[in-house]
């Protein structure tokens, strides 16, 4: 599994346990003992899809703050990492919902075949 890289540490944004990371260690234990029906529900990306959603309306509504608070002041730049970190870690959710559903088709198709 490809992973992002790790966030830098700092004193205002330490870094978390990775939950993608986690996500994938429990799915390498458990895919093997998973029923057709169990994988072929693994094999849906409706999760990473809402997500995604999810983050256009992020970065769509970061973005017409940002503009509007053009030549003002009413944009704080110290929200920035915060805002990023969020959407990374939304980007991160969305991989790893992507990698299980890529594998549980791999799966169905082995099963199919077999």
């Amino acid at each position: 599994m490809k992973t992002a890289p790790e966030r830098t540490e700092t004193k205002a944004y330490p870094a978390v346990p990775c939950l993608s990371k986690f996500a994938w260690k429990l799915w390498e234990r458990a895919a093997d003992s998973l029923s057709e029906d169990d994988l072929r529900w693994y094999a849906k990306s409706d999760e990473a899809v809402t997500a995604v959603i999810s983050l256009v309306g992020m970065a769509n509504s970061v973005a017409s703050s940002i503009a509007s608070a053009e030549g003002t002041s009413e944009w704080d730049v110290k929200q920035v990492p915060a805002i990023l970190f969020s959407m990374a870690e939304i980007l991160e959710g969305i991989s790893v919902s992507l990698q299980i559903s890529g594998d549980a088709h791999y799966r169905l198709e082995k099963i199919s075949h077999a």
